[in-house]
C-alpha cells in the first residue's frame, strides 16, 4: 500500500509541501538512519525484516515502562513545574506491580487483525484527461427523497474518488435539545465506527460522519475500488443505529467539558461562532447548549426516542459522486443509497415543498444601518478583547458585479490590512478604512497598480486545480449553497475585465467608506469584551497616540526613532513632541504636511496626544444600536432572500444517449 499511495499521491500546495519536507530534513543527513536519496519517496516501505521487527517489539516490556497519570483529583503534590506551575510527583513503580506485569497471562481480547475488506484490487482509470473538462456535474437521480450528482474525473487520472451525502432532517433543528441530541448521536456513531475507520485508513480510505445545520453529513475519500463497500457499512450503521447508555453518559460529559473549554479559547477564535449565531437561524450559542446540557431536560431515554423519530419525520439526501467512477459505478452507489433510504419517508410530497422546507432563515443588516453586539468573555482572567467588523454589501448573492467589486476590494486592501493595520498602526478599523481611501486610493492607486490588482484577482479565480479534492470542494460548495453556479469563476473574470478604476472608487465610496452618510451597506461590530482589561502603561498610551497622530497627518518617522525618543524623554509630552517635530523637519517629505507655523503644529500635536491619554476611545463609539442579546438582534433585522439556482436544474440532468462516452 505504501507504493500504491506514493504512486497516486496528488499535488498539494507548495507552501505546505515545503513546510512538511523541512520538518523532516534532520532524518536524512549522511550519518542518519535514512539515506538522503530517499528524501522525496521516504513514505515507501522498502523491506520486510521480521528479525528487526521482533527486536523492536522486544523493547515493549515492563522494564522499559513509564506510567503517566493525570487527574484533577490529585492534590498536594510536592513538585512544581518551572514555567507553567504544574504540580507533579515522580516516584518509582512498585516492584510488586512490575512483577505482576511480567507474569500476566495471555489476553484473548488481543488477536491478529481481521481480514481488511477495504484493500483495493482494481486501480483501473475509467476516465481520461480532457482538454476541455466539464465545469459541472450531472444529476443522475432526482425525486422528493434524494438528489444525486455525478461527475467523472476528467482532469487528474487517479484511481480515487470522493462521495459526499448530506442527510437533511429538519426535526434536528427544532430546538436546542434536538440540536444537542443530533450532535450526541454523531459522537456515539463515530465511537462505534472507530475500528472500521482504522481499517479503512490503513488502505487509503477515509470517511467523516459529522453534524450539519439540519442533519448529518457523510464524506468518503480515497481509492474508488472498495469505496462502495465502506459506504454501505457506514450508512447502514447510521440509519440503523442503537444508542448505548454508558457511552451516552460519557460523551455527554465530554461535550459539556468541550463547550466549557471553548469559552477559554483566544477571543478572536470565538468571534466566528457569534457571527454565525447572529446571522443564521437554527444556530444555537454555546451558552444555550451548556444550559440545556446542565439541566435535567436531556435524558438517554429521550435520546433513544429522538433517534427513532428524527428518521420517521422524513429525510432528504443530497449526494455528489466525483472521481474514478463512470455512470454505471455511480448508479450502483446511488442504488446503495436508495436501498438504505427506502424505508424512510420524504420530508414532503413534492420536490418544490421539499426545497422550501430545507431553506432556513438568515438575517441581514439593512443598508446604512450600524449595529454593535457586545458580549463579555467567559474567561474572567483574559485581558484581551476582540472585535470583528462586518460589512454586509447586500442581502443576496445575485448581483455579479457587486460580488466582483467586493472581491477586488478584498484583493486591494489585503496587504494594507496585514502590514499597516495589523503590524504598524494602533488605529481602529474605521480610521484605517478612512485613511485607506484618502491616502492609498486617492494618491497611490495608479492605473498601473489597479490593473495589477485585477490581474492578481484573475489569476486567483482561474488558478489551476491541483487535485481531485479541490475540484470536489468547488463543486460541492455550489450544490450546498443551492445556487448551482458552476461557471461563476469564469463569468466573474469576464466581468472583471470591464471594471474601471472609477467604478471601483465609486464602489468603495458607496459601500466601504465610513464617511458616507448614505452608505449602501450595513455594518455590524462584534465586540467580545474582556472582564479585566488592564490599564495600559502611560508609555504605551503615549506611543500609540504619537503614532496615530503621525499617521493621521501622513507624516513618516521610523518606529525605532519614535521608540528611542519616548524612552529618552519618559512621560513629558512637550519634550516628546519637541524632539519628534525636530526629527520630522529633517525630512523634506515630512515638511510638506507640517504647518509653516511650527508652534501651532506643536500645539495641535500636544492637544491630540493629551486628549488621547484621557479618552483613548472617541466619544462617537459605539455607533448605532447596541445589542447584548442575539434574539433582540434578530428581531430588529430583516430576513434575507433565500438562495435560488442561477440555472434551471433541467440543464444538469444526465442524458445517457448524450453521454455514452462517460
Amino acid at each position: 500500500m505504501s507504493k500504491v499511495n506514493f504512486k497516486f499521491t496528488q499535488k498539494k500546495g507548495a507552501s505546505s509541501t515545503v513546510s512538511r519536507q523541512s520538518s523532516i530534513l534532520y532524518k536524512f543527513t549522511e550519518d542518519s538512519h535514512v539515506p538522503p536519496n530517499y528524501l522525496l519517496n521516504s513514505t515507501i516501505t522498502r523491506e520486510f525484516d521480521p528479525v528487526a521487527i521482533k527486536e523492536y517489539g522486544s523493547y515493549f516490556n515492563p522494564d522499559n515502562i513509564r506510567i503517566l497519570l493525570s487527574s484533577q483529583k490529585l492534590e498536594k503534590l510536592p513538585l512544581t513545574e518551572k514555567w507553567y506551575g504544574t504540580e507533579h510527583l515522580t516516584e518509582p513503580i512498585p516492584q510488586s506491580f512490575l512483577s505482576q506485569l511480567k507474569n500476566v497471562s495471555t489476553n484473548t481480547a488481543f488477536h491478529l487483525p481481521v481480514k481488511n475488506e477495504f484493500i483495493p484490487d482494481d486501480f483501473t482509470i475509467v476516465g481520461k484527461k480532457s482538454d476541455n473538462p466539464l465545469l459541472h456535474p450531472h444529476i443522475i437521480h432526482d425525486d422528493e427523497k434524494s438528489q444525486v450528482w455525478f461527475k467523472k474525473d476528467d482532469r487528474f487520472e487517479v484511481p480515487k474518488g470522493l462521495v459526499s451525502t448530506s442527510l437533511h432532517l429538519p426535526s434536528t433543528t427544532e430546538s436546542v435539545k434536538s440540536f444537542l441530541y443530533c450532535s450526541l448521536i454523531v459522537k456515539l456513531v463515530n465511537d462505534e465506527l472507530n475500528d472500521m475507520a482504522y481499517l479503512a485508513s490503513l488502505v487509503g480510505l477515509a470517511f467523516n460522519f459529522h453534524r450539519q445545520v439540519d442533519g448529518f453529513g457523510l464524506d468518503f475519500d480515497g481509492y474508488s475500488d472498495k469505496m462502495p463497500v465502506l459506504l454501505e457499512h457506514v450508512i447502514h450503521k447510521v440509519t440503523n443505529f442503537t444508542p448505548n447508555k454508558e457511552k451516552y453518559l460519557t460523551l455527554k460529559e465530554k461535550t459539556i467539558q468541550q463547550l466549557k473549554n471553548s469559552g477559554y479559547d483566544v477571543p478572536y477564535s470565538q468571534a466566528g461562532r457569534y457571527i454565525q449565531s447572529l446571522f443564521n437561524d437554527k444556530i444555537y450559542t454555546r451558552e444555550e447548549k451548556l444550559a440545556a446540557l446542565n439541566s435535567n431536560e436531556l435524558s438517554f431515554e429521550e435520546l433513544v426516542t429522538f433517534n427513532r423519530e428524527m428518521w420517521s419525520n422524513g429525510v432528504f439526501a443530497s449526494t455528489l459522486i466525483h472521481g474514478n467512477f463512470d455512470y454505471e459505478r455511480s448508479m450502483k452507489i446511488n442504488s446503495l443509497l436508495q436501498k438504505h433510504l427506502s424505508h424512510l419517508k420524504p420530508i414532503a410530497e413534492s420536490k418544490e415543498e421539499v426545497s422550501k422546507a430545507l431553506q432556513y432563515k438568515s438575517y441581514f443588516v439593512s443598508p446604512n444601518e450600524r449595529a454593535t453586539f457586545e458580549s463579555p468573555l467567559q474567561d474572567a482572567n483574559n485581558v484581551n478583547s476582540c472585535i470583528e467588523y462586518y460589512i454586509q454589501i447586500e442581502d443576496k448573492l445575485k448581483h455579479d458585479r457587486l460580488l466582483v467589486l467586493a472581491d477586488l476590494m478584498s484583493t486591494t486592501i489585503n496587504e494594507a490590512c496585514f502590514n499597516q493595520l495589523r503590524t504598524k498602526e494602533q488605529l481602529g478599523i474605521e480610521e484605517f478604512l478612512h485613511k485607506f481611501r484618502t491616502n492609498f486610493i486617492a494618491k497611490e492607486l495608479t492605473d498601473e497598480n489597479f490593473n495589477k490588482f485585477k490581474e492578481a484577482l484573475t489569476d486567483k479565480k482561474l488558478s489551476k486545480l491541483k487535485n481531485l479534492s479541490e475540484e470536489f470542494n468547488r463543486l460541492s460548495g455550489q450544490i450546498s449553497t443551492g445556487y448551482f453556479d458552476f461557471n461563476q469563476r469564469q463569468r466573474h473574470v469576464d466581468i472583471l475585465t470591464t471594471i474601471t478604476k472609477d467604478e471601483f472608487i465609486n464602489f468603495y465610496d458607496d459601500y466601504i467608506n465610513v464617511s458616507n452618510p448614505q452608505s449602501k451597506s450595513g455594518r455590524l461590530v462584534l465586540y467580545l469584551k474582556s472582564q479585566c482589561t488592564p490599564k495600559l502603561a502611560t508609555s504605551k498610551e503615549l506611543l500609540s497616540s504619537v503614532n496615530n497622530f503621525l499617521y493621521n497627518k501622513d507624516l513618516v518617522l521610523e518606529s525605532d526613532v519614535v521608540d528611542s525618543i519616548l524612552e529618552k524623554q519618559g512621560e513629558s509630552v512637550e519634550k516628546i513632541i519637541d524632539e519628534v517635530t525636530s526629527e520630522l523637519l529633517k525630512n523634506p517629505e515630512s515638511t510638506k504636511n507640517i504647518s509653516p507655523d511650527i508652534d501651532s503644529f506643536k500645539d495641535e500635536f500636544a492637544s491630540y496626544v493629551k486628549q488621547a491619554l484621557v479618552n483613548p476611545v472617541p466619544s462617537i463609539y459605539p455607533r448605532g444600536k447596541v445589542f447584548t442579546d442575539i434574539g433582540s438582534f434578530r428581531r430588529n433585522n430583516q430576513i434575507a432572500d433565500i438562495s435560488k439556482p442561477v440555472e434551471p436544474l433541467s440543464k444538469f440532468y444526465y442524458k445517457l444517449e448524450e453521454h455514452a462516452h462517460l
